[in-house]
């Protein structure tokens, strides 16, 4: 009897030192849930961010596409108008070049230069005495302003031409026209630079959002494997307190009918010596008697 009590008592001390131990594990397997929730909940505010920045970036995608698409068609008339320009100059420079050739020949303004020229290739190479310089200055002077007079009088006369007016009305509505597409092309310029930047900029932040989900996946995948340890250690401990309980209750109950069976033995014994004392005549007690119908005597 003193043998199963001491065993019991080791068993419950066991139990009690396990039960420290399955807390423990609990408490763990709660702390680790928690986390790895937290980091779900984490996760998943990442993967929407994510999802918000794919959105955005096909937004810029279509809209960097759209003004790159106008930029070039406008680069293509700008050119275009460039060309046009370029034919209405030269057919204007073709028709002053008419114009002055016809007024010309009342005038020869080629030989006025040439004339001009050699007197000023004089006055360079040439030591003079100061009346002959002043002179040589005075022609020059004369011719210069001569050439000037005469250029202006054809210019004049090209202008009051209808197809040379017609062609330098033409051109300054192209030059116009070119002018507005370089403003435009500068706008466009400007808002594919603005683009362009908030691609870079949403760039890295995908790269950043990507390298959290990145370590949290980490740090997921290491709680996972510590929680199903955790879990693992916790239902076997779990499964032998269980059993360890079945072998106490057992041993308890085996202890109990041990106890009863001493008691009820122990009954009997003195039944039978107040039984045998009763025989002799003696006096009874009313404890006695009791004793007595306890054992079945009476």
């Amino acid at each position: 009897m003193t043998e199963g009590l001491a065993d019991l008592g080791k068993l419950e001390k066991q139990r009690e030192e396990l039960m420290k131990t399955f807390n423990e594990l609990k408490l763990k397997k709660e702390q680790l849930k928690e986390e790895i929730d937290k980091i779900l909940d984490e996760r998943e505010k990442y993967i929407q961010e994510l999802r918000s920045y794919k959105d955005k970036k096909s937004s810029l995608a279509e809209s960097r596409e759209t003004l790159e698409k106008e930029f070039e068609e406008l680069k293509s008339k700008k050119e275009e108008l460039f060309k046009n320009l370029k034919a209405k100059r030269e057919e204007l420079k073709q028709l002053r070049r008419s114009i002055q050739s016809s007024h010309e020949a009342r005038v020869d303004i080629k030989k006025l230069k040439r004339e001009l020229e050699e007197k000023e290739r004089k006055q360079q190479t040439t030591i003079l005495d100061k009346k002959d310089e002043k002179k040589l200055v005075e022609e020059i002077k004369k011719l210069h302003n001569l050439i000037q007079k005469y250029e202006a009088e054809l210019q004049q006369v090209a202008q009051s031409d209808e197809n040379y007016q017609r062609l330098e009305r033409e051109i300054k509505d192209i030059e116009a026209q070119r002018a507005q597409i370089m403003e435009e092309i500068k706008k466009k310029g400007e808002e594919l630079k603005v683009i362009i930047g908030q691609q870079t900029e949403l760039f890295d932040k995908i790269i950043v959002t990507r390298e959290k989900l990145d370590q949290l996946g980490e740090k997921y995948g290491q709680l996972e494997r510590e929680f199903s340890e955790v879990n693992k250690n916790f239902h076997e401990l779990q499964n032998f307190l269980k059993e360890l309980e079945k072998r106490i209750i057992s041993m308890k109950q085996k202890q109990s009918k041990e106890k009863r069976r001493e008691k009820e033995s122990e009954t009997k014994q003195k039944a039978e010596e107040i039984f045998e004392r009763f025989k002799k005549g003696e006096v009874l007690t009313t404890e006695d008697i009791l004793i007595l119908q306890k054992a079945g005597f009476l």
